[in-house]
């Protein structure tokens, strides 16, 4: 019974501790797991029988789950590869993409080559080529160290602000919840908690659980 309505453009994290259920209600978005009830509205169309290449929408995975044997470049044309556009075009936009994420000049490089944070921007310039109307995080910044974690909180608030992708975010770091989003849902053993600004949620939460 978890009923969420996340803004035009707006950053949303689900935010809980392991085992809550905010990654399985991230791939139900996806589509990778198939809801038991309920709707997947997206536009106001429900998705929710719709395979996940059909919904337009991009993951960015915390392993980042690049191909090894591509390109830097060739990673990021993947998915306009997929979808049949032609080569020249889809050069031309992989390369907009990985200039949004300052890594145009590492196209040519395979991604054993890459530091673990710029791992992470050619992964969301992948996700970012195709246009997806949500971009869906899963615990993007899990593999970083302390302070490039924090350097990229920043980067992909600004990067997701700039492009006004509406993004659905996992992470069980309070800290990183309220310093990128626009909105927090916490969940606790399958059920949403609260759901309000990250404001809200540390000022007035509901519950003894989401105080803590």
């Amino acid at each position: 019974d978890i009923q969420l309505t996340v803004p035009p453009g707006a950053l949303l994290t689900l935010l809980g501790p392991s085992g809550c259920g905010k990654s399985t209600l991230l791939r139900v978005i996806a589509g990778f797991v198939g809801a038991s009830a309920g709707r997947v509205l997206l536009d106001g169309v429900d998705v929710a029988a719709v395979p996940p290449f059909q919904r337009q929408t991009a993951m960015v995975f915390q392993n980042y789950a690049l191909f090894p044997h591509m390109t830097v470049a060739e990673n990021v044309m993947f998915g306009l590869k997929m979808r049949k556009v032609p080569k020249a075009t889809a050069r031309e936009r992989a390369m907009r993409s990985l200039e949004m994420v300052q890594l145009s000049h590492l196209g040519d490089l395979v991604p054993a080559q890459l530091s673990g944070g710029q791992q992470q921007r050619a992964a969301l310039a992948r996700a970012l080529v195709t246009d997806p109307k949500i971009l869906l995080l899963d615990e993007p910044f899990g593999a970083l160290d302390k302070n490039l974690r924090e350097e990229m909180q920043t980067e992909l608030r600004k990067l997701q602000q700039s492009v006004g992708v509406t993004t659905v975010c996992v992470t069980h770091d309070q800290q990183e919840a309220m310093a990128i989003s626009d909105y927090v849902a916490v969940m606790n053993h399958g059920q949403l908690e609260q759901f309000g600004t990250p404001l809200e949620i540390y000022d007035t939460p509901r519950s003894k659980f989401v105080s803590t």
